[in-house]
């Protein structure tokens, strides 16, 4: 997904509703709760969704290769927009939400403020977006066709910086239902508008750079680029319908008490911009070092931006999946004073992000062309797989490295988490730099799985010497064996290249049709059995965590 809001751990945050209060207290915050968190279920959906109807438009406006291309286009114009994206938004929410929470009466003092930060940090990093684009397109990315995308992207860098006080302040006033329809707003809004845009947009766009290169214009190269443009232009209309909505549906606040301070309010979030930078660009990076540092021409850098999206989207799958983690986790460390009790915390968290993200790692490695198939067209699917061999499996890395980086947040430590994030953003970049000159997209994958691994030993070894613990490595061994026969599972039934055999519902239907795709998701639920069966016979889940899980599904009762 692009322009992901809500995609670090958080060095501070509002202080939630106690659930002691009352009954009803409690009953409220598990409604909150569940409300927030089906909105980000539908936020990740709908990603996928946007993406697949997005690539299809594309195609479907030009060809296949030319739709590649504008997808490329697309991809790294937002891919640059989510970077910058998560400088204002995350720190400015959680700012907002802090310092409404503190002082409701104050709410519409702390509105004011930040919409003044907002003003200044939002709107001067958009005017010099908006300035540098040209240079940007020819100088960075040596690509002028990039000049526009990144024009209309600076306008989502601009309503995310207001859409974040908006947030900011709804959370912190605890009007957790209507936060929760504004988000699944937005996740509908881009559903619809982006892959509209391109439809009912990219015509009109496309006529007038038709005319501007019949009169001798030079930028962009092909009149299809306004395919493109219109497409991070609805990402930017969503953006500002959203905006709207929230502020319509936001209760009038009482007048300002007390003004709060520009500066106090920068101080408070500037840790938690940094962070989310820095995590943003871990996750975003490998696509733009891949038109940064590629050897290829423009057009053909762009088409391969297209298809290693697809990758980099299928690849994040289990980072996003283990993400929901990280709410439970900040609350739970801030509270903990017990260094036993943190210990524990360490190891049980890093080994249940192992566990959901091992079958998802091992399903894509053993058959990524099959799974990146599920969502786009054959012309992606086989471009794509060797990337998302390696990438998948930095990110099963980055999974751990990201659940285990809240605790370090969350225990009061945010300087250290950003030190940690920059040693992996650092080997990652060299990593890239060395890679991708001799291998292409193949080696943005590994330059960024080199880096997501290597930081990850870092965090285990400052773990290991400031608390005590990190992931159990005898847990990490058996996971792995249970994710390697899950990716056997996948590659005997899907691909079969390493055998040498024929995949065994690899002739299943027509490749891209619909028989096809049911045989592929057949094969990953046969693999996720086989993955459950492996775990219980080799004791990576053991009995304390199966009474745990019945526990939670309510079929008996936790013993002892």
């Amino acid at each position: 997904m692009t322009a992901n809001h809500d995609s670090s751990p958080r060095a501070d945050a509002a202080s939630p509703p106690s659930a002691a209060a009352s009954p009803d207290a409690a009953a409220k915050t598990g409604r909150s709760a569940l409300l927030l968190t089906g909105a980000k279920f539908w936020f990740l959906v709908s990603g996928f969704v946007v993406q697949w109807a997005l690539q299809f438009v594309l195609r479907d406006a030009t060809n296949a290769d030319e739709g590649k291309r504008l997808y490329g286009l697309y991809s790294t114009a937002t891919g640059f927009a989510a970077i910058l994206n998560a400088f204002v938004y995350q720190g400015t929410t959680q700012a907002v939400a802090t310092f409404t929470g503190r002082d409701p009466s104050n709410a519409a003092g702390v509105k004011a403020s930040a919409y003044k930060l907002q003003a200044l940090l939002g709107g001067s990093l958009f005017g010099l977006w908006w300035l540098a684009a040209p240079t940007l397109a020819r100088s960075i990315y040596d690509n002028p066709d990039l000049t526009g995308p990144l024009r209309y992207g600076a306008f989502i860098l601009l309503g995310y910086a207001f859409y974040a006080v908006a947030m900011g302040s709804l959370t912190g006033r605890s009007l957790f239902t209507r936060q929760a329809v504004v988000d699944v707003t937005f996740s509908t809004l881009k559903v619809i508008v982006i892959p509209g845009a391109a439809m009912l947009l990219g015509p009109t766009l496309a006529r007038l750079h038709a005319d501007a290169l019949a009169h001798g214009a030079s930028v962009p190269s092909a009149a299809s680029v306004g395919y493109a443009e219109a497409a991070v232009g609805g990402f930017a209309t969503a953006g500002w319908l959203v905006l709207a909505l929230a502020l319509l549906i936001s209760p009038r606040a009482p007048a300002a008490t007390a003004p709060v301070r520009v500066g106090t309010l920068f101080a408070f979030q500037s840790m938690t911009m940094i962070l989310s930078g820095l995590v943003t660009w871990v996750t975003q990076a490998d696509l733009q070092l891949l038109n940064v540092l590629g050897t290829l021409d423009a057009d053909a850098m762009a088409r391969l931006s297209g298809e290693y999206r697809a990758a980099q989207l299928f690849a994040t799958i289990p980072y996003q999946a283990v993400f929901a983690i990280t709410f439970i986790l900040f609350p739970l460390v801030s509270g903990l004073k017990d260094s036993e009790a943190l210990k524990a915390t360490i190891r049980g968290t890093s080994k249940y992000a192992l566990l959901i993200a091992a079958p998802v790692v091992g399903g894509f490695i053993g058959a990524p062309s099959r799974a990146v198939g599920l969502l786009y067209g054959p012309e992606y699917a086989a471009p794509a797989a060797a990337p998302l061999r390696w990438l998948v499996a930095g990110y099963l890395a980055f999974s751990v490295f990201f659940v285990l980086l809240t605790i370090v947040t969350a225990s009061g430590r945010p300087g250290r988490s950003v030190l940690l994030v920059a040693v992996m953003a650092l080997v990652q970049g060299v990593a890239s730099w060395w890679f991708i000159p001799r291998m292409g997209p193949v080696g943005a994958a590994v330059g960024s799985a080199v880096g997501m691994t290597v930081g990850w030993c870092f965090l285990e070894v400052f773990l290991r010497r400031t608390a005590g613990a990190g992931t159990d490595v005898m847990q990490l061994l058996r996971t792995l064996v249970c994710g390697a026969g899950a990716a056997a599972v996948t590659h005997v039934c899907l691909d079969g290249a390493w055998t040498g055999g024929t995949a065994l519902l690899g002739n299943v239907g027509a490749p891209g049709s619909l028989v096809s795709k049911l045989a592929t998701l057949a094969a990953f639920a046969v693999a996720g059995v086989v993955y459950v069966l492996l775990l219980l016979s080799t004791g990576a889940l053991d009995a304390d965590d199966r009474a745990r899980f019945a526990r939670i599904i309510g079929r008996k009762r936790a013993r002892g």
